[in-house]
């Protein structure tokens, strides 16, 4: 999973809005965990990763992580997201008007609303 090698990379707990969306636990309108879906699930938000967009600098790479990983110590980390969530939008696929078909280990649909 992203956020675990993240972490990793970071020490930070950081997840997308689509990859965190992706677990049916997020408030559309809001784009934060749902205290609500929580609650039915027994999980509580300062359990979960923080979710930020997929184009935010969300840390920079420990000198323990640079060591491991053979990076840079500091190089600012960008948390990114799914590969079909990015596949979708480098399909030129970002307006409803357009959707995008990923043929894979799975199949998937997806336009933007």
């Amino acid at each position: 999973m992203k956020c675990v090698l993240l972490h990793r990379l970071t020490g930070e707990w950081i997840e997308d809005h689509g990859m965190a969306s992706a677990s049916g636990l997020v408030n559309v309108r809001t784009g934060e965990w749902d205290p609500e879906l929580l609650d039915v699930v027994g999980l509580r938000a300062q359990n979960l990763s923080t979710i930020a967009g997929r184009t935010e600098i969300i840390g920079t790479i420990t000198p323990e992580a640079a060591a491991e990983f053979g990076l840079p110590a500091g190089l600012s980390a960008i948390n990114g997201s799914g590969d079909g969530f990015l596949a979708h939008l480098g399909s030129d696929c970002e307006t409803p008007q357009k959707i995008s078909v990923t043929l894979g280990t799975s199949a998937v649909v997806r336009q933007i609303v």
